[in-house]
């Protein structure tokens, strides 16, 4: 059910077998070691609150934070709580009784879910893939997660966090194939499943990364040097798709760079901004009436 036509011409990378061993303890999880600081205080009245649940693909370079400072740039009152634990599925967060007190904690505006990479690509053959790591369903964890949040308030709205493929796919894997790209369409694929099914909006996040890497940049661009988790870089542009898709508005004149060369950032956020605003009905995103204004002039 691809949506869009598959970029061809991309050389996937093959790692070496000390990565390839090394790849192995973390990318079941699709997680590295890190640690989520815990939230200093409640939010204040009239803020805009933002619940993160999810793994280490959060927790590298604090992605929330980021989201959070694109907030303040367009003098936005946010609050963001976490729920963010390295090595954890969504199922386990669907079962967690912690994460669903945070769930309730409060009337939040959103809440974003991440999961895994590896299983939101192969749904029903990751822990093939993957011996001795299990089977862990993302469509029964995103639905019972949805109905906990739903049964919280009717306002909030989830928003499911599309991922994005390894960078040299599964090609490190012996007797596997699948390359950068079509391991992306299948993230995407699946992504857009759940949310017709769920009514989830989906930040297309590893869509947008897609798009930068088609012309074959240097390697790690936006991976880290695990080919799996997001490098600064990698990070930044994450954080501005999800800020665009919270409220249905482009990043491309906030002045946060995230500590990025400021050009560099600025094609970032263009990026970001373009993904998320051409295709708002894709992704289930309302945009904010200002944007509906400047679109019909």
């Amino acid at each position: 059910m691809t949506r869009f036509p598959r970029l061809t011409g991309r050389t996937a990378h093959s790692g070496s077998v000390l990565y390839s061993v090394l790849l192995i303890h973390t990318f079941g999880a699709c997680t590295f070691l890190g640690t989520s600081a815990p939230d200093e205080a409640g939010p204040k009245p009239g803020d805009i609150k933002v619940l993160f649940i999810g793994s280490s693909y959060l927790d590298y370079n604090d992605m929330p934070a980021m989201v959070e400072r694109f907030a303040i740039k367009a003098d936005r009152d946010i609050y963001v709580g976490r729920r963010i634990l390295p090595g954890h599925r969504l199922d386990y967060f669907a079962s967690d009784p912690v994460t669903e007190q945070r769930v309730n904690e409060h009337d939040w505006d959103y809440v974003v879910l991440q999961g895994g990479c590896m299983n939101a690509a192969y749904p029903e053959t990751h822990h093939e893939l993957q011996p001795n790591q299990g089977y862990h369903p993302v469509y029964p964890a995103l639905a019972t997660l949805k109905g906990k949040i739903d049964a919280r308030g009717s306002k909030t709205r989830t928003v499911y966090m599309m991922g994005w493929a390894f960078e040299d796919g599964l090609t490190w894997i012996a007797g596997q194939t699948d390359t950068y790209d079509e391991m992306q369409e299948h993230v995407y694929d699946n992504s857009l499943l759940w949310s017709d099914s769920l009514d989830l909006v989906v930040a297309p996040v590893g869509w947008a990364w897609r798009e930068l890497l088609a012309d074959d940049p240097p390697q790690h661009y936006l991976h880290d040097t695990d080919w799996n988790h997001a490098n600064p870089r990698g990070t930044y542009l994450s954080a501005a798709v999800i800020y665009a898709t919270l409220f249905g508005e482009s990043v491309e004149g906030l002045d946060y760079n995230g500590g990025l060369v400021a050009s560099e950032a600025e094609e970032l956020r263009r990026v970001a901004s373009r993904v998320v605003m051409d295709n708002l009905q894709l992704w289930n995103v309302e945009p904010q009436p200002t944007v509906m204004l400047e679109l019909r002039r």
